[in-house]
């Protein structure tokens, strides 16, 4: 049986001393926390993990993106957009499908005699669709 192990090393006693107070300090300042707390943002399960829903006070703090944009352009960077919605394959190649499936939209379920109903067999449902092949989480690649 395989276990992952986590440690920790410091180059002084006084570093290792410090840790705890860091992390102290960056449990006060996570920004999850803290939109919520300031009504930026807030998150509904409906919509799906890791996806704000921004508030008045959010959207007015987001226009310091159009600035972002601005200086990206000028330093020559440019920029992509991707689609929110893609096929499962992609999650599976990345690694991170194991880990998000339970958030993702399901696909569609067909009425059976609906006259919406697509040709052909009936696509896969989210447990066969969305499992690793393996049948055990795998590591995201890193590129």
């Amino acid at each position: 049986m395989l276990q992952r192990v986590y440690g920790t090393a410091w180059r002084s006693a006084a570093d290792l001393d410090a840790h705890p107070h860091r992390l102290e300090e960056a449990k006060r300042r996570d920004h999850r926390r803290l939109g919520q707390r300031l009504d930026l943002f807030a998150f509904d399960p409906a919509v799906g993990r890791g996806l704000p829903l921004w508030l008045p006070h959010g959207t007015a703090v987001r226009d310091p993106e159009d600035w972002a944009k601005e200086v990206g352009r000028r330093w020559g960077y440019v920029r992509v957009a991707t689609p929110h919605i893609t096929r499962a394959e992609l999650h599976e190649t990345s690694g991170h499908l194991p880990y998000f499936a339970d958030g993702l939209t399901p696909p569609p379920r067909w009425r059976s005699g609906s006259s919406t109903k697509a040709s052909g067999p009936r696509p896969p449902t989210a447990a066969t669709r969305w499992a690793p092949r393996s049948g055990r989480p795998r590591r995201p690649r890193c590129y």
